[in-house]
């Protein structure tokens, strides 16, 4: 009678199999949730370095291989990245005319769908000529 009691009471049930299985698909959920979401912030992280880098590389081109000239100006990368800029004069308080002038330079780099894509805007000054900033006759 033992041994017939013994051999009733092995293995699983089909409710606890069900039980178990139900827990593994909601711990699967959680983990495919945080998965795809460490995805999601990668891609945001690498979207925010590559705007940053093209960012400083436009913003060193500018007075080197583009006018240091007042206006702002638009384009395109290769890759699918917008930038714009603009340059306008840097207010001193004194109000001395100088040959050597600061100029303040705001640059954007833009991704993705217009409104809803990510973007970086860099800031800087750049010493230029008075003469060299009145060329360029206002904004574009």
């Amino acid at each position: 009678m033992r041994r017939r009691h013994n051999n009733l009471t092995q293995g699983f049930t089909l409710l606890e199999v069900l039980v178990a299985f139900t827990i593994l698909a909601l711990m699967m959920g959680v983990l495919l949730q945080v998965f795809s979401g460490g995805l999601r912030t990668a891609e945001v992280a690498r979207n925010h370095a590559v705007g940053a880098l093209l960012a400083q590389s436009k913003l060193a081109a500018i007075g080197i291989e583009e006018p240091l000239v007042e206006g702002e100006r638009t384009g395109a990368f290769d890759n699918g990245y917008r930038w714009r800029y603009s340059i306008d004069r840097y207010q001193d308080d004194d109000g001395e005319e100088e040959e050597i002038v600061p100029y303040r330079l705001t640059l954007t780099v833009e991704w993705g769908p217009a409104g809803s894509g990510g973007s970086v805007t860099l800031t800087t000054l750049r010493l230029g000529s008075a003469a060299e900033g009145a060329a360029g006759g206002g904004r574009r």
